[in-house]
């Protein structure tokens, strides 16, 4: 099989798979320190999300933020739950209207990273991973806060390794297959999802070289080691 073919198969993968419940973990550690004055009623508001479907609960954090217009995690909760609701432009100016008030917040650069990867940005989204990865760079180094509930670096953090995966796939459908490698390898190295890492490792190969080769087949049977049923698939295909 040609690697396009590989390619169309693939299809684009969902970048959600860890996205779409962090900011809700992060949200009862959020509402404390340089933000907390201005979140402190949002904080017992956010418990009221169980009991409410998704509409009531986004217009009671609208009501409240014509109250409290400096409320970071009620922007990041409406953003989230607006973009949840197929609403990505909306939820694209409550993310920049966060940045304003935090230029360095992490956890927003990666989700406009994905709403611009969703819309076939790629350049955007890009750069604004890259915005991401940089903040988190410190000389030869990446820092992650995650752990750190104590600051607003940790409260709003994302791993570099998450960061680095969702942008290789940007620059795999991107087509810019070099730099998509890079990524790649950087979360084999680092033992980070290796089922869809070696997946798209095994596709970039198969496409750079045009053909069904050894490291091909061996991307493949490290994918199907860790669980991907796509590379299980390929491997009765194109490596027997």
């Amino acid at each position: 099989m040609r690697g396009l073919e590989l390619w169309t198969i693939l299809g684009r993968k969902n970048p959600l798979h860890l996205s779409n419940f962090i900011f809700l973990i992060l949200l009862f550690f959020s509402c404390r320190g340089n933000n907390g004055t201005a979140c402190d009623e949002f904080y017992f508001l956010s418990k009221e999300k169980g009991r409410l479907d998704t509409l009531e609960y986004l217009k009671m954090v609208s009501d409240f933020l014509k109250r409290e217009s400096h409320c970071i995690d009620a922007f990041l909760t409406r953003a989230d739950l607006l973009n949840n609701l197929d609403k990505p432009n909306e939820a694209k100016i409550d993310y920049l209207t966060v940045l304003k008030i935090d230029s360095i917040n992490v956890y927003t650069f990666y989700k406009l990273g994905i709403l611009l990867y969703q819309s076939q940005k790629y350049d955007s989204s890009i750069e604004m991973f890259q915005q991401a990865i940089d903040i988190k760079t410190k000389g030869d180094y990446f820092f992650d806060y995650t752990d750190s509930k104590v600051s607003n670096m940790g409260r709003y953090d994302i791993s570099a390794k998450e960061i680095i995966f969702q942008q290789g796939l940007v620059y795999y459908y991107q087509r810019s297959l070099s730099k998509a490698l890079n990524n790649f390898n950087y979360c084999i190295y680092n033992n980070y999802n290796l089922a869809d890492a070696f997946l798209y490792r095994a596709a970039i190969s198969i496409e750079s070289n045009g053909k069904i080769n050894l490291n091909y087949c061996k991307d493949l049977e490290f994918a199907k080691l860790h669980g991907s049923i796509e590379a299980t698939q390929y491997l009765k295909t194109h490596c027997n």
